[in-house]
């Protein structure tokens, strides 16, 4: 009883600290726990932590007991963009704290257990309602919940291998302005003002991990993990903000009919990913890892946005967004400077996704590389873990169709984590 006492109390804790915060610059979150942020996420190798259910689920075979982790991501992003021959302008600014909670359970000698529940893909980017862009877009926000359970079958004393499934809740949401100068020369009419269209839907749906952590001898261990793709088709509302034209009430009520509010749908592709890694404790007193990432970015390939109610005005929509696959180097290093306190590091260099024709203030990316330190103090049923990541964007300029100009972006992420052992 006292256990789940102490599970329930920390859970709460973390809930409030991160209640109505939850957003996010970044896309595809890799930093699950402060533990594997400092290592830059390089963590599919490692077996020493129920966060392990993210990275390579197999690894929580290698834990003994119960094991119950909770913690919270701080980021703190900084997005600009400078038009051809312009001045700076910037994306509000504000922290973000997205939430993971992990638990395992040792069943017998060869079967373990866990579930966990965490935040994998995020975006929010919000600008100014007269920015630049706003054609293009003035808020968007991807969000994507997981609730995660898992098995892992110890096959032997030097290999395991695990099963998950990936069920998500998905809600996303796209403001933007609407230019009528067109439809105003149609009618002709001096000018009409801008529009807005925003769209609010959500999908539930369902994916699955698989793990393998092999222990080549007492110093080496080899990790691979694989998460499966997300197909997201998420339903809800559209609705398109007309103002009063001043020309009266004729006018207006012909635009209200052209611009209706309706339901849509927003269609699109997740990726795969596949992550092998190598770690090490062949040093006295350190722990190092090195972890290759693949992601198979090209199936995000298109936005596609159906309309109950068509008009001449408004229609069905193909977004090109044609992303490529994309790789991502994580190495980290652990020091046990004391029998409590471990000293940790990291660094990532990855890869932009997103190709110069099809970049825009809604999906922000760009080639970056990020470095990371942490501490981590160890006790016999209670560690806590302290991270900190800054990751540096290299600046774009582009020239296409969606926004020309330069982007340029800088990230802080802090991770706090609490994790027990029973």
């Amino acid at each position: 009883m006292k256990r789940v006492i102490v599970i329930i109390l920390t859970t709460v804790l973390f809930l409030c600290i991160g209640r109505g915060f939850l957003s996010a610059s970044a896309f595809s979150i890799w930093y699950q726990g402060a533990l594997a942020s400092a290592f830059g996420g390089a963590f599919v190798a490692r077996a020493d932590s129920p966060i392990a259910i993210f990275y390579n689920p197999a690894g929580i075979s290698w834990l003994t007991g119960d094991s119950f982790s909770i913690g919270a991501t701080l980021i703190n992003p900084k997005l600009s963009y400078t038009p051809p021959g312009g001045s700076i302008e910037e994306a509000r600014r504000f922290t973000q704290y997205p939430l993971n909670i992990y638990y395992s359970k040792r069943i017998n000698d060869n079967l373990s257990a866990g579930v966990g529940f965490y935040t994998s893909f995020l975006l929010s980017t919000e600008w100014s309602p007269d920015f630049t862009g706003r054609l293009v877009s003035r808020h968007s926000e991807i969000i994507t919940y997981c609730l995660n359970p898992v098995v892992a079958y110890q096959a032997s004393s030097q290999i395991s291998v695990a099963f998950g499934l990936n069920l998500y809740y998905s809600n996303l949401y796209w403001e933007r302005g609407i230019d009528l100068s067109s439809l105003a020369a149609r009618l002709e009419l001096p000018s009409l003002p801008e529009g807005d269209f925003a769209l609010d839907a959500h999908d539930f749906g369902m994916g699955y991990t698989l793990g393998v952590l092999y222990a080549i001898d007492d110093y080496w261990n080899l990790g691979v993990s694989y998460r499966s793709p997300l197909q997201i088709s998420a339903s809800g509302s559209v609705n398109y903000g007309i103002p009063g034209t001043g020309y009266g009430e004729e006018v207006d009520n012909l635009l209200q009919s052209l611009y209706p509010d309706q339901s849509g749908s927003l269609d699109l592709s997740l990726p795969h990913s596949l992550t092998i890694g190598v770690s090490t404790t062949a040093i006295d007193r350190c722990f190092l890892e090195a972890d290759l990432q693949w992601t198979g970015w090209s199936s995000f390939d298109k936005l596609v946005i159906d309309l109950s109610q068509p008009t001449s005005e408004v229609n069905d929509e193909i977004v090109d967004r044609k992303w490529k696959n994309a790789f991502a180097l994580r190495l980290g290093i652990e020091f046990e400077a004391t029998e409590k306190i471990r000293l940790r590091g990291g660094y990532i260099n990855e890869g932009s996704p997103v190709p110069n024709e099809t970049l825009d203030p809604f999906f922000y990316s760009a080639y970056h590389q990020a470095y990371c330190a942490g501490v981590g103090f160890i006790r016999e049923q209670m560690n806590i873990d302290v991270s900190y990541m800054k990751i540096s964007y290299k600046d774009r300029q582009v020239s296409n169709k969606f926004l020309s100009g330069q982007y340029e972006m800088l990230s802080h992420v802090i991770a706090l984590s609490l994790t027990l052992k029973f």
